[in-house]
C-alpha cells in the first residue's frame, strides 16, 4: 500500500465553518474505518484530493487521509469550485440520497466518472439505482455493515441484463479487505452495437434542432449514417433526452438537465 500524500488543503479547509476536521487517534479507529482508509490506499491516487459527504452524526467519527475535504452540509463553497473531484466517499442517511446527488449534478468540480464509495443501509439499495442510472453514476461501491466488525461491499453493473441487481464484490473484515481484487473493474461494454443509451440534446442549430417535437440536425444525419454503413460499426440504440436550453446559455444548464432528465424527445 503506497501512502497518500498530505497537501497544504488541509489547512486551508480549516478556516471555513463547512467543514470538521477533528481527526481521530489510532486508539479511536474502528473496523469502519480501517476498512474505508485501506479502499482509499488501493484505489485513490496520490494526488486524488477526497470529496468527503457526512451528513449523518451517527457516522462523525469517521475521518479519512487527506488530500480531503470534508463537507458535513449541502453548500458550494467558492473556493473549491474549480477543483477536479475524482473519488466521492459519501456517508448517505436514510432520505437524502436524491438530495445528495442534487447537489453534486448542480455543483461545478461535478465528476461522474469518479470512483464513488457510498456507506449505507442495506434496505436502501434498490431505492438507488434510479438515481445513479439517472445521473450516469456507475463505478461505485456500497458499503454496508453487517456487523461490527463485517462489512459487506457491493456495486452493481448498470450495462448488463441485470442492471437493476446487486452484486457482493468482497468485503472487510476486522477493518481488513478480505481479498486484493480490484473493486473498480472496468464495466463498459466492448460491443455497444444496439445497445440503448440516451444522450441529452439541446437546440443548437445547425448540429441540433429541436423544433415541432421533431429531433434533426447534422449530427444526427451523420450518425444516421455510420449507423447504416456497415454492419460491423458498434453504433448504440439511442433515445434523446431534451434540455431546455441552449448549449450557448450561459448558467441554469446543469439545473435545466436536472430538471428535464428523463422526458423523452420523439424523432
Amino acid at each position: 500500500m503506497r501512502p497518500i500524500q498530505l497537501v497544504t488543503l488541509l489547512t486551508i479547509i480549516d478556516n471555513f465553518d463547512a467543514f470538521n476536521l477533528t481527526w481521530l487517534t489510532n486508539e479511536n479507529l474502528t473496523h469502519l474505518q480501517s476498512c474505508i482508509n485501506e479502499i482509499q490506499y488501493r484505489h485513490a491516487n496520490p494526488e486524488d484530493i477526497i470529496f468527503f459527504i457526512n451528513l449523518d452524526p451517527k457516522y462523525r467519527y469517521l475521518k479519512l487521509h487527506g488530500p480531503i475535504v470534508i463537507q458535513n452540509e449541502l453548500r458550494e463553497v467558492a473556493q473549491f469550485q474549480l477543483m477536479h473531484v475524482n473519488f466521492y466517499i459519501i456517508v448517505v442517511p436514510k432520505g437524502y440520497f436524491e438530495r445528495i446527488f442534487n447537489f453534486l449534478v448542480l455543483s461545478t468540480n461535478w465528476n461522474p466518472r469518479a470512483k464513488f464509495v457510498l456507506l449505507l443501509q442495506e434496505d436502501l439499495l434498490k431505492d438507488f439505482l434510479v438515481i445513479l442510472q439517472k445521473y450516469f453514476v456507475y463505478n461505485v461501491l456500497f458499503l454496508v455493515e453487517k456487523t461490527h466488525s463485517d462489512v459487506d461491499i457491493m456495486t452493481y453493473y448498470p450495462f448488463t441484463l441485470a442492471s437493476n441487481e446487486f452484486q457482493i464484490l468482497g468485503g472487510c473484515h476486522n477493518g481488513k479487505l478480505r481479498d486484493d481484487r480490484n473493486l473498480f473493474p472496468n464495466k463498459l461494454l466492448k460491443n455497444w452495437k444496439n445497445y440503448p443509451v440516451s444522450i441529452i440534446l439541446f437546440h443548437f442549430p445547425p448540429y441540433i434542432i429541436l423544433e415541432n417535437d421533431q429531433t434533426q440536425g447534422i449530427e444526427l444525419s451523420l450518425f444516421e449514417i455510420v449507423s447504416n454503413g456497415h454492419d460491423e460499426v458498434q453504433v448504440p440504440k439511442l433515445s434523446f433526452v431534451i434540455g431546455s436550453a441552449s448549449v450557448a446559455a450561459e448558467g441554469g444548464v446543469r439545473q435545466q438537465i436536472v430538471r428535464r432528465l428523463g422526458k423523452k424527445a420523439t424523432k
